[in-house]
């Protein structure tokens, strides 16, 4: 992924370049806390769309899950079918020293209800923020 995101810069799609990065570390900071098999993850083939940079399972992932004929997309931000590659997700054991291939996992999207109630969420926390900076420094006033 360090390449493709090497060649995104180099050609000037720094938007390509950041959505690769951003994708792929969803998908490290998944494995990193160790996936449980209890919280809902969506789990397949992994993707890259040289058009948009996204990384991820297509929106066709349930059919190539199962076969390996099966080309790769469409991109499940854009669109996109013919520019997608599977990504190999890799990972080397320490024990053994062989490398292991791992399913691209993600979390599933957020229905309607649930983008609102994280949006009212963010507005709350910055409300809150703003609301502590102020009171902050009106006490600083009191005291000058």
């Amino acid at each position: 992924m360090h390449n493709a995101v090497e060649l995104f810069l180099k050609v000037g799609m720094v938007e390509n370049a950041e959505r690769v990065k951003e994708t792929t570390d969803k998908l490290l900071d998944i494995y990193a806390t160790n996936p449980d098999g209890k919280t809902n993850v969506l789990i397949g083939k992994g993707c890259v769309c040289w058009s948009c940079g996204h990384c991820g399972l297509s929106k066709d992932s349930e059919r190539s899950k199962d076969d390996s004929k099966v080309p790769p997309g469409p991109c499940n931000k854009c669109g996109e079918t013919e520019q997608i590659n599977f990504l190999n997700v890799t990972r080397k054991d320490v024990l053994t020293g062989k490398t292991n291939n791992l399913p691209w996992i993600e979390a599933p999207p957020m229905s309607e209800e649930e983008k609102k109630k994280k949006r009212d969420a963010e507005i709350s926390a910055k409300r809150a923020e703003v609301e502590a900076g102020v009171k902050e420094a009106l006490e600083e006033r009191m005291r000058a």
